[in-house]
């Protein structure tokens, strides 16, 4: 189980955090002072961070998950423990808009289709093309008047 521990003071004192998670699971436990702490957790792009407050102090642990290792960062008033800078928050991650699988399932579906007709029908590479260009322009002139109905 990994760990992670920052010590750093503020004007009550020094504070201890330590951060311990499981390998395969996103499941978080932080200590602050020897006490187990809730905090809430945020899926970032390329991580996850978890908020909590110390007396009237934001505080943000953001974890990154790259190829074969995690970054951790603790960050207290914007201001980083590890570099001990002033750092941005990273913002929520924003989920796909509902539609956007359904848009590329069609594309898919479409490209097929395409793909399925010309090479019965055996038009050359140019005409091909032109096909898939008008079929293009086609969904989006009825997607256009479809959007603009409702």
């Amino acid at each position: 189980m990994p760990e992670k521990e920052w010590l750093f003071s503020l004007e009550d004192g020094e504070h201890r955090v330590k951060l311990k998670h499981s390998n395969w699971i996103r499941r978080y436990h932080v200590e602050l002072d020897n006490r187990t702490i809730n905090t809430t957790r945020t899926i970032i792009k390329g991580g996850d961070k978890l908020s909590f407050e110390i007396n009237l102090h934001k505080c943000v642990i953001v974890i990154r998950f790259n190829k074969n290792s995690l970054d951790y960062d603790l960050i207290v008033d914007d201001t980083s423990i590890e570099k001990n800078k002033k750092t941005e928050i990273p913002p929520e991650w924003n989920r796909p808009r509902p539609g956007c699988l359904k848009e590329l399932f069609s594309y898919t579906i479409f490209t097929i289709l395409i793909g399925i007709v010309s090479g019965l029908s055996g038009y050359s590479s140019d005409k091909i093309i032109g096909l898939v260009v008008g079929a293009i322009l086609l969904y989006a002139a009825l997607r256009y008047l479809m959007k603009r109905r409702q």
